[in-house]
């Protein structure tokens, strides 16, 4: 007695083989989303740690206000909120005392928080060293203006466009601000390779020291993150 075989029927295998090449003309004929470039999400969640840390001279408790797509591990956000928190915990002395997630109903069109919410979070921790912004700040066309109080924590922030620095100082928003700088063709590595590189070309760090250098109304958006 020989092995019987048994042979899948032609219609079977026809199938198979016509599944097989629309799969295969789907992936040829169907444009892929474009990579998205991380680097300079993880350069500014690096530089904002840092800076953070300089401030506070290596030494206090902070709050991180984050937006609910920054917990999204899929988003280039998150890479930028966990570099963050990588670079502090470094710090031994410095801790993270609470986190608040803004919802993005809650974040303007100018891409910063609501004047309403700011001013709550603010008011909410009066005996933290910092608050740590990584979804920018209430900008002008964000009214009601706030009412801060004269002794606040420390306000640092990543704002990703809008206005320029002056406008945050002037109104007593902020301590340091991280703003993409107006022109990154012309500063920073010409081949930027490490999130450091990214960084230097495409961002700057605004504090009460400097940002009066920074005369430009309007800043570039976000959308060289991306």
């Amino acid at each position: 007695t020989g092995v019987q075989t048994c042979a899948l029927p032609i219609s079977v295998v026809a199938i198979f083989v016509i599944v097989g090449s629309l799969i295969s003309l789907y992936y040829t004929m169907v444009p892929r989303p474009p990579k998205i470039n991380r680097a300079p999400f993880i350069g500014v969640g690096q530089v904002l740690g840092e800076e953070t840390a300089k401030l506070l001279s290596n030494r206090g408790r902070i709050v991180t206000i984050v937006a609910d797509y920054h917990q999204n591990s899929e988003s280039p956000m998150h890479d930028e909120l966990t570099e963050f928190l990588n670079t502090i915990k470094r710090i031994p002395a410095i801790e993270v005392q609470a986190t608040e997630v803004v919802k993005v109903d809650e974040i303007s069109m100018g891409g910063g928080m609501d004047n309403k919410t700011f001013e709550s979070v603010v008011k909410k921790y009066p005996q933290a060293s910092a608050l740590v912004f990584l979804v920018g700040l209430p900008t002008m066309e964000a009214q009601p203006p706030g009412e801060l109080p004269d002794r606040r924590p420390l306000i640092i922030a990543v704002h990703g466009n809008g206005m320029g620095a002056k406008g945050f100082f002037e109104r007593h928003q902020a301590d340091l601000v991280i703003l993409p700088r107006m022109t990154p063709d012309n500063v920073g590595p010409t081949d930027p390779k490490t999130p450091r590189d990214w960084f230097a070309k495409y961002f700057e760090v605004y504090t009460t020291a400097n940002y009066k250098s920074d005369r430009k109304s309007t800043r570039l958006n976000s959308s060289h993150r991306t």
